[in-house]
């Protein structure tokens, strides 16, 4: 079960890298991963704070289990 999970997620990272690359090598601007969430995060403002909540919570759950 988990080589499924890290499967899904290597050929998630390889997909996005792939993206990547092809957003770089042609002339189109603006479609580079970064310029896309350049464009989200400037149209909808709440979205990074939310996401930054969001992992910060999920990184004090992983991170800091226990009690001091």
């Amino acid at each position: 079960m988990i080589w499924i999970f890290l499967f899904i997620v290597a050929a998630s990272i390889l997909a996005l890298i792939g993206y990547e690359s092809y957003a770089l090598a042609n002339a189109y601007p603006g479609d580079t991963i970064s310029e896309y969430f350049w464009y989200v995060s400037g149209k909808y403002p709440i979205l990074p704070f939310f996401l930054g909540l969001i992992i910060g919570i999920l990184a004090g759950h992983f991170f800091w289990q226990r009690a001091l």
